[in-house]
């Protein structure tokens, strides 16, 4: 029980002031580094939301410009090793 409490408080979900434990009013989003942020907005959250569906939809076309650099790529090769073997 205390585990768990611990956590609670080290996520910043609950309060603990001396014996008396309360939830907090608004999260906060933990950084990189591990430390607590600053709490979110509606208009932050809805622009993380926005940055986040950009950044999937960038990752998607990075994707398949690879994949479709691969592909030409192996036919490069290909053609090449033809006329290496047509001009023999």
């Amino acid at each position: 029980m205390y585990d768990a409490l611990n956590v609670l408080i080290s996520v910043g979900v609950i309060e603990k002031k001396s014996k008396r434990i309360s939830i907090r009013e608004q999260l906060s989003v933990g950084t990189s580094d591990g430390k607590a942020g600053k709490c979110l907005t509606n208009n932050s959250w809805d622009t993380l939301k926005t940055m986040q569906k950009r950044q999937d939809e960038l990752n998607r076309s990075l994707q398949y410009r690879t994949t479709h650099l691969k592909n030409v790529a192996r036919k490069y090769l290909a053609l090449r090793k033809l006329k290496e073997k047509n001009q023999r």
